[in-house]
């Protein structure tokens, strides 16, 4: 019988899991080795906040983001240092998972869960038993979808890598309904290769083709949440991460709001397995705690989403100038709110 259980070997799951050292913990993934999550690893520099940045980990430096209209209006959002960096994730969670002294059982996929005086979860490597479920399983998380607690919306993330080296200090991103439909594109310089990319519900690879005139390259997909889950604490269960929904809505991004609720998750684990009490009343501390600490952030998110869902290209030229008279160098890109008042 284990203490906890995490489901998701990703960077959220595996910091869970280290901060939960000194209970008997596992952690469970699909995948047959650590890494090889669709994601761009554009982190700001608040990922510093939650781990130690290694340099071997540092594709390239980002110093600005120039965000484009349909219309060829530019919006420019810039430091006067490193804003935020573009991270191998394969290494930087190959990191941490050495890190982490708890099991890691790969190539397991979860398939089936049940919820009783503890949790019993069937994989496709046997049976695991636990007091306490955490799940970080994805955007197509069994687990949500189990609890019937859905993020809001499920889109998809397409990534397609050129070998072009780029060490340019700054990354494009194109709000184009044309050609992204309700998402957006971008290009992001990861020194030795190029990517582009788009986040979208009906997201297609030849639309990446169509829009940057592309023809070699290396195709990643993912599915990306947006939205946070009705629920997230349950009887024996907290759900975190891309499972939950708990992303960044106009970006997709998760990194810095997972591991921010990793370590939420973990403190109320802990308290939960030392009196002995799994049910929603003190488990729903974790709920409460993310809410207050990112909810706003989140609430503006999706304010502007439902806006550029609904919007035309004419419509998003308009924002993007009004946005243009006033200063936004000043915003943090991943906690907008603190810079509101």
């Amino acid at each position: 019988m284990y203490d906890v259980a995490i489901i998701g070997a990703g960077a959220i799951g595996l910091r869970a899991a280290k901060l939960l050292e000194g209970h008997k913990v596992i952690v469970i993934d699909k995948a047959r080795k650590i890494g090889g999550h669709t994601c761009s690893g554009l982190y700001s520099t608040n990922l510093g906040k939650f781990i130690d940045i290694k340099e071997e980990w540092v594709e390239n430096r980002i110093k600005k983001a120039v965000l484009h209209s349909p219309g060829g209006i530019e919006l420019v959002l810039e430091k006067p240092g490193t804003a935020a960096y573009v991270i191998n994730r394969d290494a930087m969670e190959g990191w941490m998972a050495g890190q982490v002294k708890s099991e890691i059982m790969l190539d397991a996929e979860v398939v089936d869960f049940t919820v009783g005086e503890h949790v019993t979860l069937k994989t496709t490597r046997g049976t695991v038993e636990s007091k306490l479920l955490i799940a970080s399983d994805g955007g197509d998380s069994l687990v949500a979808r189990r609890l019937d607690s859905r993020p809001a919306e499920l889109l998809s993330g397409l990534i397609a890598l050129t070998d072009e080296e780029c060490h340019d200090g700054h990354v494009d991103l194109w709000f184009d309904k044309a050609a992204a439909g309700d998402g957006f594109l971008w290009k992001i310089p990861r020194g030795e290769r190029t990517e582009y990319g788009i986040m979208a519900t009906a997201a297609k690879f030849s639309s990446l083709e169509k829009f940057f005139g592309l023809k070699g390259y290396e195709k990643r997909f993912g599915f990306i949440t947006v939205g946070p889950s009705r629920k997230t604490s349950f009887n024996r269960i907290l759900l975190m991460g891309n499972a939950a929904g708990i992303v960044k809505p106009w970006s997709g991004g998760g990194i810095i709001y997972g591991m921010q609720c990793a370590g939420m998750a973990a403190s109320v684990a802990s308290e939960a397995l030392k009196k002995n009490r799994f049910g929603e009343d003190l488990l729903g501390r974790f709920e409460a705690g993310w809410r207050e600490a990112i909810g706003k952030n989140i609430e503006l998110g999706m304010m502007f989403r439902e806006f550029y869902k609904s919007a035309s290209n004419k419509d998003v030229d308009s924002f993007f100038s009004m946005l243009k008279a006033g200063s936004l160098d000043s915003l943090d890109m991943d906690f907008p709110m603190l810079d509101l008042g």
